[in-house]
């Protein structure tokens, strides 16, 4: 009976520390660039402001500033393009499309971003306006974000910036931005910002804790329940 009681708080233990090891995975959103920043603030980030890319169409599964880049523009009648048509939040260049009169992307566009190397976090400036909360969505295998309506600034020629970024302790490859087809704006982007490596610090659940403190009672249970060590008897002469 002792040794099935030790085998079942044995296995207690063993069940409470993997629990406890095991912390869930972490992934957050972010809709201000101060609060995406801050989560990647121990990593070296890298950003594509297409700054030294020619302006001109970018091909359907072209590599542009180390971003693979499929997408569906204006229901796949135009491409994705390198424009410098109106202000942006670095510089000169941003992405957009080859829309002739715009050179903007349109409601219900889409287009995926597929980086050579797994990511852990992503985040970008849209710029146009207004918005609505809800109206871009940003996902990747491990995270998902919607935006908001605050404005991060309104640039020299009206054009509103908004913020959009997801971070995950799960690495991903690839992630996709939409703009709802029902939103009213047009819109372009600029200074997509990626980081590799661990994002925030994970915390455990409850039952973790639970667990954790089961074990360790067992371990105190089954330090009680040994035999104290016989003492060397003495020799009297």
């Amino acid at each position: 009976m002792r040794s099935t009681t030790k085998k079942v708080l044995l296995v207690a233990v063993i069940a409470a520390f993997a629990a406890f090891a095991a912390f869930p995975a972490f992934a957050d959103s972010y809709t201000t660039s101060s609060s995406f920043f801050a989560a990647i603030s121990g990593l070296t980030p890298t950003t594509a402001n297409f700054d030294s890319d020619p302006v001109g169409n970018i091909a359907e599964g072209q590599t542009v500033d180390g971003i693979t880049f499929t997408y569906t523009v204006d229901g796949g009648a135009e491409n994705l393009a390198v424009q410098n048509l109106f202000d942006t939040t670095s510089g000169t260049n941003y992405l957009g499309s080859n829309d002739p009169g715009t050179g903007a992307l349109f409601p219900g566009d889409t287009f995926t971003m597929t980086f050579s190397t797994p990511i852990n976090a992503l985040g970008f400036f849209i710029i146009g306006g207004p918005y609505s909360p809800g109206d871009f969505t940003l996902s990747s295998s491990t995270a998902t974000a919607t935006s908001s309506n605050v404005l991060e600034e309104t640039l020299g020629d009206g054009g509103q910036v908004i913020f959009l970024g997801i971070a995950s302790n799960t690495d991903f490859s690839s992630a996709t931005v939409t703009l709802s087809p029902s939103a009213g704006e047009l819109w372009n982007v600029d200074d997509i910002t990626s980081a590799a490596g661990p994002i925030g610090t994970p915390v455990p659940e409850p039952d973790s804790f639970a667990l954790l403190a089961i074990g360790l009672g067992a371990c105190l249970y089954l330090g009680a329940r040994k035999s104290p060590a016989a003492s060397r008897p003495e020799f009297r002469a």
